[in-house]
Protein backbone atom coordinates (compact mmCIF):
# COMPACT_ATOMS: atom_id res chain seq x y z
CA UNK A 1 0.00 0.00 0.00
CA UNK A 2 0.80 3.45 -0.64
CA UNK A 3 0.90 4.33 3.15
CA UNK A 4 3.01 1.50 4.26
CA UNK A 5 5.69 3.93 4.57
CA UNK A 6 4.37 6.18 6.84
CA UNK A 7 4.08 3.68 9.51
CA UNK A 8 7.96 2.11 9.37
CA UNK A 9 10.14 2.85 12.27
CA UNK A 10 12.50 5.13 10.97
CA UNK A 11 9.09 7.56 9.90
CA UNK A 12 7.78 7.70 13.09
CA UNK A 13 9.88 10.40 14.28
CA UNK A 14 9.09 12.69 11.58
CA UNK A 15 5.11 11.98 12.29
CA UNK A 16 5.99 13.13 15.43
CA UNK A 17 7.14 16.20 14.57
CA UNK A 18 4.48 16.41 12.31
CA UNK A 19 1.95 16.08 14.86
CA UNK A 20 3.80 18.17 17.70
CA UNK A 21 3.45 21.16 14.91
CA UNK A 22 -0.05 20.47 14.39
CA UNK A 23 -0.83 20.58 18.20
CA UNK A 24 1.03 23.75 17.96
CA UNK A 25 -0.42 25.51 15.64
CA UNK A 26 -3.83 24.12 17.09
CA UNK A 27 -3.13 25.31 20.33
CA UNK A 28 -1.73 29.19 19.30
CA UNK A 29 -5.18 29.70 16.55
CA UNK A 30 -7.49 28.67 19.90
CA UNK A 31 -5.19 31.26 22.19
CA UNK A 32 -5.63 34.06 19.79
CA UNK A 33 -9.24 33.71 19.28
CA UNK A 34 -9.57 33.79 23.26
CA UNK A 35 -9.95 37.31 24.65
CA UNK A 36 -6.23 38.03 26.44
CA UNK A 37 -6.54 39.97 30.03
CA UNK A 38 -5.62 43.94 29.47
CA UNK A 39 -6.88 43.28 25.67
CA UNK A 40 -9.38 46.44 24.90
CA UNK A 41 -11.83 45.20 21.67
CA UNK A 42 -12.81 48.14 19.91
CA UNK A 43 -16.66 47.95 19.07
CA UNK A 44 -17.76 49.88 16.52
CA UNK A 45 -20.62 52.10 18.34
CA UNK A 46 -18.13 52.94 20.82
CA UNK A 47 -15.48 54.15 18.34
CA UNK A 48 -18.24 56.33 16.75
CA UNK A 49 -18.90 57.88 19.70
CA UNK A 50 -15.72 58.44 20.73
CA UNK A 51 -15.43 60.05 17.57
CA UNK A 52 -18.25 62.80 18.11
CA UNK A 53 -16.71 63.63 21.09
CA UNK A 54 -13.93 64.26 19.45
CA UNK A 55 -15.75 66.28 17.04
CA UNK A 56 -17.89 68.22 19.77
CA UNK A 57 -14.61 69.24 21.48
CA UNK A 58 -13.09 70.32 18.20
CA UNK A 59 -16.14 72.06 16.88
CA UNK A 60 -15.92 74.04 20.20
CA UNK A 61 -12.71 75.07 19.34
CA UNK A 62 -12.24 75.91 15.43
CA UNK A 63 -13.13 79.21 15.64
CA UNK A 64 -10.42 80.96 18.23
CA UNK A 65 -9.04 83.22 16.74
CA UNK A 66 -5.52 83.01 16.88
CA UNK A 67 -2.88 86.50 17.05
CA UNK A 68 -0.52 87.19 13.81
CA UNK A 69 2.48 84.75 13.45
CA UNK A 70 1.06 82.14 14.87
CA UNK A 71 2.46 79.07 12.74
CA UNK A 72 0.18 75.84 12.69
CA UNK A 73 2.69 72.49 13.17
CA UNK A 74 -0.11 69.71 13.83
CA UNK A 75 -3.19 68.46 15.80
CA UNK A 76 -3.63 65.67 18.06
CA UNK A 77 -6.10 64.21 20.08
CA UNK A 78 -6.63 62.03 23.12
CA UNK A 79 -9.92 60.14 23.84
CA UNK A 80 -10.73 58.14 27.27
CA UNK A 81 -13.99 57.48 29.26
CA UNK A 82 -13.38 60.84 31.28
CA UNK A 83 -11.98 63.01 28.75
CA UNK A 84 -11.85 63.93 25.13
CA UNK A 85 -8.95 66.59 23.84
CA UNK A 86 -7.73 67.64 21.01
CA UNK A 87 -4.21 69.52 21.14
CA UNK A 88 -3.22 71.79 18.40
CA UNK A 89 0.60 72.77 18.19
CA UNK A 90 1.91 76.17 17.11
CA UNK A 91 4.83 77.79 16.60
CA UNK A 92 6.12 81.48 16.95
CA UNK A 93 9.07 83.56 17.89
CA UNK A 94 6.70 85.99 20.03
CA UNK A 95 6.56 85.55 23.58
CA UNK A 96 3.78 84.67 25.91
CA UNK A 97 3.73 87.91 27.71
CA UNK A 98 3.17 89.67 24.14
CA UNK A 99 0.43 87.17 24.15
CA UNK A 100 -1.43 86.41 26.76
CA UNK A 101 -3.16 89.65 26.48
CA UNK A 102 -4.48 89.09 23.25
CA UNK A 103 -5.99 85.63 24.04
CA UNK A 104 -7.56 86.87 27.52
CA UNK A 105 -9.12 89.88 25.84
CA UNK A 106 -10.81 87.14 22.95
CA UNK A 107 -11.76 84.98 25.36
CA UNK A 108 -13.46 87.29 27.56
CA UNK A 109 -15.62 88.73 24.44
CA UNK A 110 -16.82 85.56 23.06
CA UNK A 111 -18.43 83.68 26.04
CA UNK A 112 -16.23 82.32 27.78
CA UNK A 113 -14.79 83.00 31.30
CA UNK A 114 -11.44 83.06 32.67
CA UNK A 115 -10.59 79.75 35.25
CA UNK A 116 -7.26 80.72 36.97
CA UNK A 117 -5.42 83.88 37.11
CA UNK A 118 -2.09 82.09 36.81
CA UNK A 119 -2.42 80.48 34.04
CA UNK A 120 -4.62 81.31 30.82
CA UNK A 121 -7.33 78.55 31.14
CA UNK A 122 -10.87 79.44 29.87
CA UNK A 123 -13.99 77.48 30.26
CA UNK A 124 -17.32 78.24 27.86
CA UNK A 125 -20.27 79.81 29.28
CA UNK A 126 -22.60 78.21 27.06
CA UNK A 127 -25.02 76.01 27.97
CA UNK A 128 -24.25 72.74 26.78
CA UNK A 129 -24.49 69.15 27.81
CA UNK A 130 -20.89 69.29 28.59
CA UNK A 131 -18.66 72.37 29.42
CA UNK A 132 -15.62 72.49 27.05
CA UNK A 133 -12.45 74.57 28.34
CA UNK A 134 -9.21 75.57 26.60
CA UNK A 135 -5.91 76.10 27.81
CA UNK A 136 -3.20 77.95 26.28
CA UNK A 137 0.70 76.92 27.62
CA UNK A 138 3.95 77.78 26.57
CA UNK A 139 6.06 74.92 26.05
CA UNK A 140 10.01 74.32 25.06
CA UNK A 141 9.90 71.97 22.40
CA UNK A 142 11.90 71.80 19.44
CA UNK A 143 9.27 72.07 16.60
CA UNK A 144 6.60 74.03 18.46
CA UNK A 145 6.45 76.07 21.74
CA UNK A 146 2.61 76.89 22.09
CA UNK A 147 -0.15 74.14 22.84
CA UNK A 148 -3.66 74.95 22.70
CA UNK A 149 -5.85 72.16 24.51
CA UNK A 150 -9.98 72.06 24.07
CA UNK A 151 -11.17 69.14 26.36
CA UNK A 152 -14.78 68.63 27.94
CA UNK A 153 -14.96 69.19 31.34
CA UNK A 154 -17.77 67.72 33.52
Amino acid sequence: MQFDETYKAENKGMLRRQMGALAVLFLFLCLSMCVVPGLQIIRPEKTRFDSSRLESVEYNCNYISLPEQFDFVEKTSSISEAKAAVFYKYKTARSFEELAPYFVYWFSSDDWERVSDESLIFQSKKYTLKKYTVKIENVDFPHYNYVITCAETD
